[in-house]
């Protein structure tokens, strides 16, 4: 008779409404779950990337130095610039790994901060890959040819530039996190000072921390980024 009962519709309205709540539940989890599997990817990426790094400068020191002295008649120290290129790269890249938990633990809701850090850590990130992409060529040019004098030089110009580069944007980043990134400073909860101590990170409430301490975790990075 297009009579429904009060109670009835009351009734479907709220199922209907539960089940929309329920919806927004699967969505937000299931939002939740890509966001952790894409930080801890690109943490794990870096930690493997790490690996290989440090065992690459464990064999440069160990033997690929002796090797390229004698093979170009070099005094002690000759490739020196080479074997600081692969600690700044190890050391940047144990830093980098640690900023994708810092990031998948910055609130959601500091859209700017979110934004300027991503935006630091990318080009750190960048400047890292090509400062690898140079040694790796710079240690291939030199063991492949018995005769780079007249490349030797550019080679060395060229791989102290791209570890400058490469040292000033992870201070950049350091420093931005540091400091609460000031730049977009919108919530005083966010201020961390100027400290060394950058494990203090408000997620709501003032005073929580991350499960770790950047500094500590990324130590020697940050001792040679000073």
């Amino acid at each position: 008779m297009g009579f429904e009962c009060t109670a009835c519709v009351n009734y479907q309205d709220g199922v209907k409404h539960d089940e929309n709540a329920e919806e927004r539940v699967r969505n937000r989890f299931k939002e939740c779950g890509m966001r952790y599997v894409y930080y801890f990817q690109r943490w794990d990426a870096n930690h493997k990337a790490q690996e290989k790094e440090v065992a690459d400068l464990c064999n440069i020191k160990g033997n690929l130095v002796e090797v390229l002295e004698k093979k170009h008649c070099c005094n002690g120290g000759g490739f020196k610039f080479l074997t600081e290129a692969w600690k700044q790269i190890v050391e940047c890249r144990r830093f980098l790994k640690w900023t994708y938990v810092y990031g998948y633990y910055m609130p959601e809701h500091a859209n700017s901060k979110t934004t300027l850090f991503e935006y630091l850590q990318g080009e750190a990130e960048m400047a890292l890959e090509r400062l690898h992409d140079c040694a790796e060529n710079t240690l291939n040019l030199c063991l492949k040819f018995d005769d780079t004098t007249n490349k030797f030089e550019t080679l060395e110009v060229e791989l102290l530039d791209r570890t400058a580069v490469t040292k000033k944007h992870f201070k950049n980043l350091l420093q931005g996190i540091s400091d609460g990134l000031p730049e977009v400073e919108g919530n005083p909860r966010w201020k961390l000072g100027r400290r060394k101590e950058i494990g203090l990170m408000p997620m709501g409430t003032t005073g929580s921390r991350l499960p770790f301490n950047l500094s500590t975790a990324g130590q020697e990075g940050i001792e040679l980024l000073r």
